[in-house]
């Protein structure tokens, strides 16, 4: 295309300037569909670490925001079913927000998230939805703005006074799978506001000519006709008895229906868009005014406000006592309604606007919490990742895969991204590779979800195509075999061949992207040789362990990527993801510099309040704050020692618990300075004057459990050094004179676990653990195996508030300790409905927390000749130089 200088320009028509600029339009246009890998940009700082890590695996976790279990969703019939009733697989109404359609998506997945607040917003029209301060929902705040904002984030501007206009969004076009109608949609509205179906013979009441003529025609092609009875009634008679109409009318259920049991039957609500605008104009002819509605029925006055939201009005229905003609006080419904196009009505009962409004943005003007409610949610194929809850509003859902797919595209297509010039490693950009997405399902989630996301010519997000909110998709035009999708993508193989381009352009190889699912043997993964694995979801650990020999084939920079939501079920076999990737991936002392994790968590999303989540962390739980804030599997939020932490994390001593650090740092639940930052994995050094305790826990058929710790001169614990000792009395005590001696310390106290200590360690009964170390020159007293030990250790995993510290610390050498501290759970019941909260340990990880039980129920002091002090008063100040402050 020819290049316009000033020059050129100034000498240009309006014209011919306009044509020119049409022609860029179009051509960007163009270049955005065919080459969208050059736009894209990381939705987040946390999200863009992706591309700029090297490492070898990386674990992406993350949330979904929530509704209760019981909050209606729209299935693709029209019909509501409770969230907690929908499963995989099942077919939902899907919207997008940008044009407001409605149509049926399949459901791939479900999430349950335990319980959590919830929160109801209440809009204008009288209606509401409810949904946990996280969850994402489409707004509108200006007149064509819309955006994703999550509950959290609004409801402050929703409690001003007045309340800032917050707009939620209703569709205003269904598109159902809709069926003939048995009575045309007109006859049937126009019979439920003036028809007579109770009694023996079918009769309409009215004295508009308009709709006298209207119903005639529709009853005529049941072969009826209207005649004039006394005044405005009529009777509805023809040849045959009983006619089709009236067994039309019994098979809808209506026979027999009087003022206050009408109702509008399913199929007429799923209707067509047509049929629906017919319906409502028979109502609103009969028993309508310009702006009102008016039944006896609360059946049919709920319909008529669903048939008002399907077509994009407003209906607001209030409930008012009135008296029969016979005196007697009864129930009605008024139902003040708004629509924005004209109705095919018979009289003249509708007044539209001077301009165009749009009543399908539900006004937000009350919120309050509702409580703890069982809450979860679900994710549907459609591009625009949202659905119809509640009272008909679009609500949303979020995935976190796509970017690891841009990952892997730029290292198969070695193209880089204009936003990550600067900053992407170009040593992972190594020449065609091989890579290999592995999914839960091939025709639930790669055919419908995966492949849309790379193919060019189709449009992923919201109205219009090649707007700001979606993207085409990823794999460039001129990365594909001749530029055609059918011949780079061969699915029989499920398998994608793409053109390399080296920094100059020049293609210099060809890539392969395989596609795999978690249905398939872990065997059928073991072949080949992978530069790049990215499992969508948790895969089994046979599968991972195959992906994980194919990678370590590949060389250098080559990668293991995981992307996850943590499942709520503690049945989910995935404890070995949280022990291989997540643990080792989190910051801290024992980091594995070949594991990254990236958490995707509220307190991380910049789209969201964050002094506003802070709130709402404030009113959690400690188990709630581990799990939802924290991202820590489900399985670990009830752990023994919630506060132990091999991370700093803020501690306030005015809420004594773990809390939110504000931009000011203060608390995030009371706003105190009275905060410091903490954590029980320090260095810890050895002192010769100090008193070192020598904790066993032997056992017949697994390691001897051994820990060393001492007494600080301030009182505190310090964990020195772990073993775990395989063999008998003999190999427990040259480890033990080794470690000891290492450490040199003047005086050592041994104490042992009190029920092995007592057993048999052979055939005979007389021979005990005890008397078997005692032979071989080791006396360890038997330790107090007391629950309160445990009590005792959360007192002093605590940071003290004088030296604002935990007085119980792990060196980090003793990393097998560490692993054990974060994962010693209550055993709760399998099935804990009816039943008190389990108050035994699970048998799992037990034997350095029980170890560091029986220190705490011996609480030796720092010269261990009397009990040490365990608390120390709130006005107590340290020496100089034996209690100085660290």
């Amino acid at each position: 295309m020819k290049v316009f200088t000033d020059e050129d320009m100034l000498g240009m028509s309006d014209e011919d300037l306009l044509e020119a600029v049409s022609g860029y339009v179009e051509l960007q246009e163009k270049d955005r569909q065919e080459f969208a890998l050059h736009y894209y940009k990381p939705a987040n700082p946390e999200v863009g670490k992706i591309h700029a890590l090297t490492c070898g695996t990386i674990g992406i976790f993350g949330g979904n925001g929530c509704l209760p279990l019981t909050e209606p969703v729209m299935m693709a019939d029209g019909s509501w079913k409770p969230l907690g009733e929908i499963r995989q697989g099942d077919k939902v109404m899907a919207a997008n927000p940008e044009s407001r359609e409605a149509v049926p998506s399949r459901v791939t997945k479900v999430f349950r998230a335990g319980q959590k607040e919830v929160y109801q917003i209440t809009f204008s029209d009288g209606g509401s939805i409810r949904a946990t301060a996280e969850h994402q929902i489409p707004v509108s705040r200006r007149r064509t703005q819309i955006e994703k904002r999550s509950v959290g984030s609004l409801l402050d501007k929703i409690h001003a006074k007045p309340p800032s206009r917050i707009s939620f969004l209703s569709p205003t076009e269904y598109v159902y799978t809709s069926e003939a109608l048995p009575v045309p949609a007109y006859l049937l509205g126009a019979l439920l506001g003036d028809g007579s179906l109770g009694k023996k013979n079918l009769k309409f009441s009215n004295m508009h000519t308009g709709v006298l003529s209207r119903v005639n025609d529709s009853v005529k092609t049941f072969g009826l006709q209207l005649v004039p009875y006394q005044g405005c009634d009529y009777g509805i008679t023809g040849d045959g008895s009983p006619s089709r109409l009236n067994a039309e009318l019994r098979q809808l259920g209506l026979w027999g229906t009087n003022s206050y049991t009408k109702f509008i039957p399913q199929q007429y609500l799923v209707a067509s868009r047509k049929d629906r605008l017919a319906l409502l104009a028979g109502l609103i002819d009969t028993d309508g005014s310009i702006d009102e509605y008016a039944t006896c029925s609360v059946a049919l006055a709920a319909g008529f406000v669903r048939l008002i939201h399907s077509v994009g009005g407003k209906a607001i229905c209030k409930t008012r006592i009135t008296k029969t003609q016979t005196g007697v006080e009864v129930f009605s419904y008024r139902v003040y309604w708004k629509v924005s196009e004209r109705l095919p009505l018979a009289t003249n009962k509708q007044t539209l606007p001077r301009f165009p409004l749009d009543y399908s943005k539900r006004i937000c003007r009350r919120v309050k919490s509702v409580g703890l409610m069982e809450c979860g949610d679900i994710q549907v194929e459609h591009p625009a990742h949202c659905y119809v809850a509640g009272d008909s509003v679009i609500v949303s859902n979020s995935g976190k895969t796509e970017h690891a797919l841009v990952e892997g595209i730029i290292r198969c297509t070695g193209i880089i991204p204009e936003s990550l010039q600067d900053t992407y490693p170009r040593q992972k950009l190594r020449g065609p590779i091989h890579m290999r997405v592995v999914c839960e399902s091939l025709t639930t989630v790669l055919e419908p979800i995966i492949l849309p996301k790379l193919q060019y010519y189709q449009w992923s997000g919201q109205q219009p195509h090649g707007g700001e909110r979606g993207h085409w998709g990823w794999i460039p035009k001129h990365c594909l075999i001749n530029g055609d999708w059918k011949k780079s993508y061969n699915t029989r193989l499920r398998m994608l061949t793409l053109l390399y381009r080296n920094q100059e352009g020049v293609v210099t190889g060809t890539s392969t992207i395989q596609f795999m699912s978690y249905d398939q043997d872990p065997s059928d993964f073991a072949s080949g040789d992978v530069h790049y694995c990215l499992h969508d979801e948790p895969p089994s650990h046979a599968i991972w362990q195959e992906n994980r020999a194919r990678v370590m084939r590949g060389g250098k920079m080559s990668t293991m990527l995981v992307s996850m939501t943590w499942p709520d079920n503690p049945a989910s076999p995935v404890d070995w993801i949280f022990d291989e990737i997540y643990d080792k991936g989190m910051p801290g002392k024992l980091k594995d510099p070949d594991i990254e994790v990236i958490n995707i968590f509220s307190t991380m999303n910049k789209h969201l309040d964050q002094e506003e989540i802070a709130k709402r962390a404030a009113q959690m739980t400690t188990t709630e704050r581990n799990t939802r804030i924290y991202g820590l599997p489900i399985r670990f939020s009830n752990r023994i020692h919630p506060d132990f932490t091999d991370q700093p994390k803020t501690w306030c001593y005015e809420c004594g618990k773990i809390v939110l650090r504000t931009h000011l740092d203060q608390c995030a639940d009371c706003l105190s300075y009275h905060i410091s930052e903490y954590c029980n994995v320090e260095e810890c050094t050895s002192t010769a004057r100090s008193v070192l305790l020598c904790l066993l826990d032997p056992h017949p058929r697994k390691p001897h459990f051994l820990a060393w710790a001492h007494v600080t001169p301030n009182e505190d614990f310090e964990v020195l050094a772990t073993r775990q000792v395989e063999g008998g009395a003999e190999a427990v005590r040259d480890t033990v004179n080794e470690v000891e001696a290492t450490l040199a310390h003047a005086r050592v106290i041994r104490i042992m676990d009190p029920n092995m200590g007592l057993s048999p360690s052979g055939a005979t009964r007389e021979l005990t653990w005890q008397r078997e170390f005692d032979n071989v020159g080791l006396h360890f007293d038997l330790a107090d195996d007391s629950s309160v030990g445990r009590a005792r250790l959360n007192d002093f995993i605590k940071p003290d508030e004088m030296f604002m510290r935990s007085r119980f610390r792990i060196d980090p050498s003793c990393s097998d300790a560490i692993f054990q501290m974060k994962r010693y759970v209550w055993a709760d019941h399998k099935n804990a409905e009816n039943k008190d909260i389990n108050q035994v340990p699970m048998a799992k990880h037990d034997d350095f927390p029980a170890l560091f039980k029986y220190l705490m129920n011996y609480l030796p002091s720092s010269d261990g000749t009397a009990p040490a002090v365990h608390r120390r008063d709130r006005g107590q100040q340290p020496e100089r130089g034996i209690y100085g402050r660290r």
